[in-house]
């Protein structure tokens, strides 16, 4: 190689790294969840089929920020969209857990309180549609707000529904759940009167439950 083609190939080298280099700190903005197309929509993309829809769809939703090399944190996100997707995609497939616990246990967890609100409610809804074959996700919803948001009143509200559903797969702990959250706040007496409806209720609880409850009277 010539000087001068080594100098020409030296100077191409220096100005691709300067665009590199210039490029590093301009980046296009994203926007991290598009707005939602109606479920019709989303299953003329795989030609009719629903199936192939959602999923697609869900892995979409997963993956939402996850782009142009960049992870964007969960408070960046519009949960009033996120909703709409799960709308969307719950359309689809009624029956389908991915979406639901994606909200439930990913998208719910993000550090705006009203972000999480907003999650909350949507599985209170999606719940109360189906209590026997979403309850658990109402119980979901009762974590959140218990936890993440530490809304105390909220989670009582979500809770006596949840204890209210006459799904009998329900566990007992469901039933549980106003009482705990009514210790929580203070309200020994109300969380006594939650404990003896229970018995009332279901008079055949196994032994090692009446115990429980024995020990969570004698704690308040």
């Amino acid at each position: 190689m010539s000087l001068r083609a080594a100098a020409v190939a030296l100077g191409l080298l220096a100005a691709q790294l300067a665009l590199s280099l210039a490029l590093l700190a301009w980046r296009p903005a994203v926007e991290p969840v598009p707005p939602a197309p109606a479920a019709a929509h989303l299953a003329l993309m795989t030609l009719g089929d629903a199936q192939a829809a959602y999923r697609l769809g869900a892995l979409s939703v997963q993956n939402f920020g996850d782009t142009g090399g960049r992870t964007l944190p969960l408070a960046d996100y519009d949960y009033e969209r996120l909703t709409a997707w799960f709308d969307a995609l719950t359309e689809l497939d009624p029956e389908a857990w991915h979406v639901p616990v994606l909200a439930a246990t990913y998208y719910g967890l993000t550090p705006v309180a009203e972000d999480a609100r907003t999650v909350t409610a949507w599985l209170h809804r999606h719940a109360m549609a189906q209590p026997a074959a979403r309850w658990r996700l109402l119980a979901q919803a009762v974590h959140l707000a218990r936890h993440q948001l530490a809304d105390l009143p909220l989670a009582l509200t979500l809770a006596r529904d949840l204890a209210a559903f006459e799904v009998a797969a329900m566990p007992i702990w469901t039933r549980q759940l106003p009482a705990q959250i009514l210790a929580e706040m203070g309200d020994v007496a109300a969380a006594r009167r939650e404990i003896e409806a229970i018995e009332r209720r279901f008079p055949d609880l196994p032994e090692a439950e009446r115990h429980y409850h024995r020990e969570f009277l004698d704690g308040l």
